[in-house]
């Protein structure tokens, strides 16, 4: 049961997003005055020596976390005994 409310939740409030950034104004696109190919303009934020420590905090941050998750999951179910749905929520709010 906490299941099929929790994924009901979370498709409502998908559909709810999705209709709130339909609404936004999309302001018109500029020209690039560089004309920078696609393969510089990925690079160009890790040139940025501020953005690197964020960036490389960031990784392992996420790394540690969805290497830990499946593990915490289990042990919440099982050892602590809380309910799917309070394993979900915890879960959920991690994110």
């Amino acid at each position: 049961m906490a299941y099929g409310v929790s994924f009901a939740f979370g498709l409502a409030l998908g559909l709810l997003g999705i209709a709130a950034i339909a609404s936004l104004p999309d302001p018109p696109l500029a020209a690039d005055p560089e004309r920078r190919g696609l393969g510089s303009l990925l690079t160009l934020p890790f040139k940025d020596r501020r953005f690197r420590p964020v960036f490389i905090f960031v990784s392992c941050w996420s790394f540690v976390n969805h290497l830990a998750t499946p593990f915490f999951i289990v042990y919440m179910l099982g050892q602590l005994h809380l309910s799917l749905g309070t394993t979900m929520l915890f879960t959920a709010l991690s994110q």
